[in-house]
């Protein structure tokens, strides 16, 4: 197949690895992937970005702006092919576009228009992006399938907006990341079938190492923001201190709310905290294979946002770490408490730290917790077994909308 994806936003992020996973995979099955994205990143490029040279897949479409040149070309394609370019811009102009939106989409879209797609798949499901996606999917006649994550179905009160696109959401084949999500969509946003395919990882590259690992160090990954809840980890580690437990922690990521955690660093004065900033997937695994207990307690924001089986503690999981993580938001599909790991109760230091201690004083402990999360993460988030999903729902979409 040849599809599109449609990312309307900065490309490719290193917050968007679990994308370029499954790209790289379907690519891997023969399928034909362009994608279609708004700005190129100034995030560090990920090696298997540049190893599957997926920028050589991509066409960024530019932000709506004024230009003779758009008007000029717009005349051109009149000119040249007066009923498809009329029809085209008029398609555009129902979706309440100005004169230089349409001339800028218009621009964009001859990018592609030419070319043969058999469907467009929107991995990042917030109201633009399905707008968009539907009127892509609209012009070149080719189905529609969106996936809802977390930011895109919680965040500042999203759902009331998401409901005025359902009439385009009731056409697309709708994908989520967990049943947790599922039985949300199909209660709040609309009762359809909803297909569930995990966000998931690559085993092969995140696999155990026979490397010896550091001493009582700790280790969380995460893009700096409230619902990651990294404040309450280091809340944990001033009880640590306080208990004379001794502790390494580095914290890998940026975000917004990474000078409130030095200034908390400094207000706790606790000790021996790395901030490393934004790594590519083979730093982070070099630093998962040094570490001893990787740690995450997440929380529901006041906006309603938070984080819906994250990434980070899949791949710890399959490097066999054992996780520590907050009990909420459906995490039960993927850690089983004292099984497959630690669960605690969201925004609880006291938890945390003893969780932390527990580990750390339990050598057995942590190499059960580590090998039982492999396991699961080789059972349910592969990312060969969910991309083979993904497909079969792309094949199954082709083959309704050719009838």
């Amino acid at each position: 197949m040849k599809i599109i994806y449609l990312i309307d936003q900065e490309f490719p992020k290193n917050s968007q690895t679990f994308i370029i996973n499954e790209i790289v995979e379907l690519t891997k099955l023969g399928h034909n992937i362009t994608i279609l994205a708004r700005d190129k990143t100034k995030d560090k490029i990920q090696e298997s970005v540049i190893e599957n040279k997926i920028l050589d897949k991509t066409i960024f479409f530019p932000k709506y702006k004024k230009g003779r040149g758009k008007l000029n070309g717009i005349i051109r394609n009149v000119i040249k092919n007066p009923t498809s370019t009329w029809k085209i811009i008029r398609k555009l102009h129902r979706n309440n576009l100005n004169f230089w939106q349409i001339a800028t989409e218009y621009m964009n879209l001859k990018k592609i228009i030419d070319k043969k797609f058999d469907l467009i798949h929107v991995p990042f499901s917030n109201p633009r992006e399905i707008i968009k996606g539907h009127l892509i999917s609209d012009i070149l006649n080719i189905p529609l399938s969106i996936t809802f994550r977390a930011q895109d179905l919680y965040a500042n009160n999203i759902t009331n907006k998401l409901k005025k696109a359902k009439n385009i959401i009731k056409k697309a084949r709708i994908i989520t990341i967990s049943d947790y999500n599922k039985k949300y969509i199909q209660k709040n946003i609309i009762d359809k079938e909803v297909n569930v395919v995990h966000s998931a990882i690559d085993l092969d590259f995140f696999k155990p190492s026979s490397k010896s690992r550091i001493k009582n160090q700790i280790i969380s990954i995460c893009r700096f923001h409230e619902i990651k809840g990294i404040d309450y980890l280091l809340r944990a580690l001033k009880i640590l201190k306080k208990n004379r437990v001794k502790y390494r922690c580095t914290l890998i990521g940026d975000g917004p709310e990474k000078q409130n955690y030095e200034k908390l660093i400094k207000l706790l004065d606790i000790p021996n905290i790395t901030f490393t900033g934004q790594l590519t997937s083979k730093e982070i695994k070099r630093h998962l294979e040094k570490s001893t207990i990787f740690v995450l307690p997440c929380i529901i924001a006041e906006n309603g946002d938070r984080d819906i089986l994250a990434n980070s503690l899949k791949e710890a999981m399959a490097m066999e770490l054992p996780v520590i993580t907050s009990n909420i938001c459906g995490i039960e599909e993927l850690i089983t408490n004292n099984k497959s790991g630690l669960l605690i109760n969201p925004k609880d230091p006291e938890e945390i730290a003893k969780a932390i201690i527990k580990l750390l004083k339990n050598p057995k402990l942590r190499k059960k917790l580590g090998k039982n999360a492999r396991k699961k993460i080789e059972k349910d988030f592969s990312i060969k077994t969910e991309v083979k999903k993904l497909e079969s729902i792309f094949q199954e979409a082709v083959k309704e909308h050719k009838k």
